[in-house]
């Protein structure tokens, strides 16, 4: 089930739009923010 749920996981977050095709401010929500999150 874990890894049924993972597939599905990865498709999903695959399907959605690249960050340029957005037109929401959300995708930007969090610029200048120190998270402590470094992403790759």
């Amino acid at each position: 089930n874990v890894d049924r749920l993972r597939s599905v996981l990865f498709d999903a977050v695959a399907a959605l739009p690249a960050t340029e095709d957005r037109d929401c401010v959300c995708a930007h929500a969090l610029d200048g923010v120190e998270t402590g999150v470094v992403l790759p």
